[in-house]
């Protein structure tokens, strides 16, 4: 679906998509609808360079649109915007919103901005699932903070990090995942791969970037998922199959002649599923499920780096 950026001419469409929920719904808390004037100023502040309105036009009718506005006018908060996405009735149910959140997101990314915020009446469920399947996670709400229809209402507090980290997790048939073993000073560390995005690059490139340079390995990627790691960081994930092995674990840019990285960590070693299991060299997450009966995890478990002794695992 292709969207391009507001012009004046579109602000009729915009403000009646808007007023149609501000007399029907809590997807906005305005109880009184905006006039074009309204709307015209709102446009001047909402530069394309910096905090752009997107809209998706079919055969001629601007059927849904979103913004990216600034969360705080205090410096400390320029890297952080609020996204707005509104759907015109009758146009629902087709993807619309999620498209316009992914480019108001990805724009975001382009013009530097690092958090998009999304503050959503917890009772409106479509919106919230809409954001969490486009990677954005709960980080909190304010309760009875809100008052629209003669009720009181909660507001969900969504964030997502627009410039996500990349993963790549290596599976066998059996859905078993390949994990990264180092070790360093006594401690073993074991980690599913990931990396960050540079810049220009796509999650798809970084992550195929990321198992070549940690394990050797190039791969064919596969499905898309999202997980939340520690302190609610976001990381894209992919299924990967491995199509040839280039070289061996810790060989890529990021290390020194030695085989030693570059920020202190030890010389990896990578180890395929099946080459885990036979070797009774469990990552710690994988052992303790299977001790207490589960199946081997299909998806990759929430923990992005495990530290463990690595005598446990000798």
């Amino acid at each position: 679906m292709p969207l391009r950026a507001a012009t004046e001419t579109d602000l009729p469409a915009i403000a009646a998509i808007y007023n149609a929920e501000v007399v029907a719904s809590t997807a906005t808390w305005d109880t009184e609808p905006v006039s074009l004037d309204e709307r015209r100023a709102w446009l001047r502040v909402h530069p394309a360079e910096r905090h752009p309105v997107l809209v998706l036009e079919e055969r001629g009718e601007v059927t849904a649109w979103g913004s990216l506005s600034p969360f705080s006018e205090r410096c400390g908060w320029a890297g952080t915007v609020v996204c707005s996405v509104y759907v015109a009735q009758g146009f629902r149910g087709g993807g619309r919103g999620r498209a316009v959140l992914d480019g108001l997101c990805r724009r975001g990314a382009d013009l530097g901005h690092r958090v998009a915020v999304a503050l959503i009446s917890a009772d409106n469920a479509a919106s919230l699932r809409m954001c969490v399947a486009e990677g954005f996670f709960e980080a909190g709400r304010l309760l009875r903070v809100g008052r629209k229809f003669e009720r009181d209402l909660d507001c969900a507090l969504l964030q997502r990090y627009l410039r996500d980290r990349a993963g790549a997790v290596v599976r066998d048939a059996a859905g078993r995942s390949l994990w990264i073993r180092r070790e360093h000073d006594g401690d073993t560390w074991w980690i599913l791969p990931g990396g960050g995005v540079e810049p220009g690059e796509t999650p798809e490139a970084a992550a195929r970037r990321e198992l070549l340079e940690e394990t050797g390995l190039e791969v064919r990627l596969g499905g898309l998922g999202y997980r939340v790691l520690r302190h609610g960081r976001v990381q894209r994930y992919f299924a990967a199959e491995v199509v040839r092995v280039v070289g061996a674990a810790g060989t890529g840019p990021e290390y020194g002649a030695d085989g030693q990285h570059r920020r202190g960590r030890a010389t990896p070693e990578w180890l395929l599923p099946s080459e885990i299991a036979t070797r009774r060299c469990l990552p710690p997450p994988i052992a303790a499920a299977l001790a207490r009966g589960d199946a081997w995890p299909e998806r990759p478990v929430t923990c992005e780096d495990e530290r463990v002794p690595s005598a446990a695992h000798r």
